[in-house]
């Protein structure tokens, strides 16, 4: 088999951003997968946190109703024994006013005068000590009223996490990105039944120093999907995954130019190190790519003749050694 160095760029981008929610996948396959196992812990915890939210509300329920229980006998104990009070303070007061001696009811006016403010504070205790039960009761109820009208959002917080958990793995299996994923991948698994002394080479990233004019335009840099170095020379493949409404009017860089300008940056790259170097372009596919315009070089295979079309060339152009240099240079970018 093969040699393989890297994986597929959109794959990557997948891992990386699951991973960001501490999500392990391994496989393509691995994301339907997870979904399903987060739907399961969601359901789950979902059931958990409705269970408390009603045991809870249930206590408060509780504690109301036994607030409201007690209410009416704690005031009237409370009414009784300040009653009492000023009863006895009453009585002491009568018994200062009945006092007929001018002077002793001279002074006794003071005393009558605390005696009342007494009284005053007794009664101002009871109706605060009325008003704070009934601010409790009140208060109470609101709660109960408040927890009832956000019993949705009390629940879906408690399975915040693996809500946000679904949300990343389904966008996941929505993005263009998986769609390109899994078609790298696939291509890499054929290449990778590519002979042993062949290099599989995946996302690559080539950079020149100083940038150079081709086809009207700057060129510098190119990613490409996958680099097979062989005997034969170098394979530059751009992968494509399109559907037909996407290939006919989808929003894309054109991938004919997009091979061509990657591959001749490869060539540069590869002629400044090792002289003059074969390099060949392929655009392998599934659905549908646009057609094939007339200045093109490029090969367009299907996923199943990539192979076959790379082993087709029989001349050997780079020994082993060779093989491993030119390999070791595109992954270092030179």
């Amino acid at each position: 088999m093969a040699k393989v160095i890297g994986t597929s760029q959109a794959w990557s981008h997948i891992v990386e951003t699951l991973a960001s929610r501490n999500l392990t996948v391994n496989k393509i396959e691995d994301i339907q997968q997870l979904l399903k196992q987060k739907s399961s812990e969601y359901e789950k915890e979902k059931e958990e946190a409705i269970k408390n939210f009603e045991c809870e509300l249930e206590q408060t329920i509780r504690n109301l109703n036994e607030t409201k229980a007690s209410f009416q006998s704690t005031l009237g104990s409370l009414k009784k024994e300040s009653d009492s009070q000023i009863e006895l303070i009453e009585i002491a007061i009568q018994i200062l006013e009945d006092e007929r001696r001018f002077i002793k009811r001279i002074i006794n006016k003071s005393r009558i005068r605390e005696y009342r403010k007494q009284i005053h504070n007794i009664k101002a205790r009871h109706n605060r000590y009325f008003q704070n039960l009934q601010a409790s009761i009140i208060d109470k109820q609101k709660d109960i009223e408040f927890r009832k009208s956000n019993r949705g959002k009390t629940i879906e917080d408690q399975c915040q996490k693996t809500k946000g958990d679904i949300n990343y793995i389904e966008q996941a299996l929505s993005s263009p990105f998986r769609a390109g994923a899994a078609a790298e991948l696939e291509l890499i698994e054929l290449l990778s039944k590519l002979p042993e002394s062949f290099y599989i080479i995946n996302d690559v990233e080539l950079v020149l120093k100083n940038g150079i004019q081709f086809d009207g335009e700057w060129l510098q840099s190119a990613q490409i999907d996958h680099l097979i170095v062989s005997p034969a020379g170098v394979f530059v493949i751009e992968t494509k995954n399109w559907s037909k409404e996407f290939s006919e009017y989808g929003d894309y860089f054109d991938p004919y130019q997009q091979v061509k300008r990657s591959s001749y940056l490869c060539y540069k790259l590869l002629q400044n190190k090792f002289g003059g170097t074969k390099v060949r372009s392929i655009i392998a596919y599934k659905g549908t790519i646009p057609n094939k315009p007339d200045d093109s070089n490029a090969k367009v295979l299907q996923f199943n003749k990539v192979n076959s079309y790379i082993l087709s060339f029989k001349e050997k152009v780079f020994s082993d050694d060779q093989i491993k240099e030119i390999a070791k240079c595109i992954k270092q970018n030179f």
